[in-house]
């Protein structure tokens, strides 16, 4: 893991770097970057000056990460998934680290994040839509080592049609069963800046137990998913049915 954690760090410093060259140095293609200023979406897709890392964590399949930076006056994250064996930057979040994280503060992230999680046990699209920004897309390393991007109208019809996927459908049977409605947990809630919070939380549709990490700002006073990252492990994948 510490072999991993060193290639994230070489990869988000990368991007640092190129971020003050206005250049885009370990950054996927269809990265997207969200600045926030004072609440608002800046025109602006970056904060100005250096930016250091203060942390790194890795997922535990290895193949999505998270790093905190902090800029002067600026904090947020960054996303970076492996991408051909590379780690590139998937989604860059910052805002403004003006005033104090006060506990209302958390409490409302949290509480988008459990309706993100409540409209995803439910498979509603439209309950989904009110807590996954438009601009918020669902990235992850697909099996053929590549970046998958799924846009927010293709997230939400995703969610809506869950059980009548090729993937879930021989576990429909299931979609009430106790046992994976036990999986959704809540792992932490970590805070850059007042306006800007990291979550990682897992939720399970069988045969799939997904760790997300959802990057959350508030934007005009709402708190919104604005980026999500996830990887996977088996969820009762031995109780398929004939279709």
């Amino acid at each position: 893991m510490a072999d991993l954690e060193s290639g994230v760090r070489t990869a988000a410093e990368a991007y640092l770097g190129a971020l003050v060259q206005d250049q885009s140095s370990a950054a996927h293609p269809e990265v997207v970057k969200i600045y926030l200023e004072h609440g608002k979406l800046s025109e602006s897709d970056k904060p100005f000056g250096p930016g250091k890392i203060l942390s790194v964590l890795v997922l535990p399949a290895g193949l999505t990460a998270v790093a905190q930076v902090q800029w002067p006056r600026h904090g947020g994250w960054l996303t970076l998934l492996v991408d051909h064996g590379l780690w590139v930057v998937i989604s860059a979040v910052s805002s403004s680290t003006q005033g104090a994280v006060t506990p209302a503060d958390m409490a409302a992230a949290c509480n988008a994040c459990s309706e993100y999680c409540g409209a995803n046990r439910a498979c509603d699209g439209p309950r989904m839509e009110n807590v996954f920004h438009p601009l918020c897309r669902l990235t992850y390393s697909g099996p053929e080592d590549s970046v998958v991007v799924k846009s927010q109208p293709v997230f939400v019809q995703m969610v809506n049609d869950r059980y009548s996927t090729p993937m879930h459908a021989p576990y429909a049977h299931l979609r009430d069963d106790p046992r994976v409605a036990a999986e959704d947990t809540m792992i932490g809630v970590t805070f850059a800046a007042p306006d800007v919070c990291m979550v990682m939380l897992k939720v399970g549709h069988p045969p799939m137990l997904w760790t997300d990490v959802l990057t959350c700002a508030r934007i005009d006073g709402n708190w919104w998913i604005v980026a999500k990252s996830s990887c996977n492990e088996p969820l009762l994948k031995d109780e398929a049915r004939p279709v």
